[in-house]
């Protein structure tokens, strides 16, 4: 599983994550709802390893004894203290809340490296170059990504929402363990949104490129309409660094009828 323990971040000598245990499973899609301020983006980048994100350690507080060690573990492996290159290696995806442009590279480009790499260290076999671009020619057509986005610099001069069906391109692609989904939502209109969620559920049921098992999701967004496509396993609510409410489906229509005041313990 990728096991999150006691997190704790803190951005710029600010903490603003305050204590998130979650479990994802194989197989398991995990939504993480909350207000803007909470700190889902936080904990997605800080899962990730970004530098900026700092996850305490033992002995980096004064209350350590109470709030114990902050832990990250990937299928049993402590990765709290890893880069994001060895967490990637080891099959942690993050689609970023806002991704960046990247000159010179293509889509096509990044992704035929990226998945050599993944070959390289499992198989130890080298792609097929026509059959690898015919594989994501088909399989970015079926998400409304364009032949000729895929042949542009990455997310320059990229709209919003083809921004958005990249990231989820390119976690089809990798196929990774595990995958966090940051606001993936935002910025698709109603069709690009039941697509997305279609292929998202699709790719929870096939075995990852990193061995057999099936891989698990953390979808982060504020919107309860794509729960309704995705239909996740576990709803977890957010606010000022810790989850307040876990669930299932229940906690979406809460949201939907009354907002998050009318969850238990958002106003204490």
């Amino acid at each position: 599983m990728l096991k999150i323990d006691n997190i704790h971040v803190t951005v710029d000598n600010k903490e603003v994550v305050k204590g998130v245990s979650l479990e994802i499973r194989p197989g398991e899609i995990h939504a993480l709802m909350g207000p803007n301020g909470s700190g889902k983006s936080s904990l997605a980048m800080a899962l990730m390893g970004h530098p900026a994100y700092g996850v305490r350690r033992k002995g980096q507080g004064p209350r350590d004894k109470d709030q114990g060690q902050s832990i990250i573990e990937l299928d049993e492996v402590d990765i709290t203290d890893k880069t994001p290159d060895e967490r990637a290696k080891m099959g942690l995806f993050l689609a970023s809340q806002y991704p960046v442009g990247v000159g010179g590279v293509t889509p096509e480009q990044l992704l035929r490296r990226a998945v050599q790499e993944i070959k390289n260290g499992i198989q130890n076999s080298k792609i097929d170059v026509l059959q690898f671009r015919k594989d994501l020619e088909k399989l970015a057509e079926k998400i409304g990504v364009s032949k000729e986005l895929l042949r542009r610099s990455i997310n320059v001069g990229f709209s919003g929402g083809e921004k958005k069906r990249l990231e989820v391109l390119q976690m089809l692609i990798l196929q990774p363990k595990y995958a966090i989904l940051d606001e993936t939502d935002s910025g698709l209109d109603v069709d690009a949104l039941r697509t997305i969620a279609g292929n998202i559920k699709t790719f929870v049921l096939r075995p990852s490129s990193f061995g057999l098992q099936k891989p698990g999701i953390l979808v982060i967004t504020h919107y309860a309409k794509l729960l309704h496509y995705l239909k996740p396993d576990y709803i977890h609510i957010m606010k000022d660094g810790k989850i307040i409410e876990s669930g299932g489906g229940e906690i979406a229509n809460k949201i939907e009828s009354n907002g998050y005041r009318g969850l238990n313990g958002y106003n204490a």
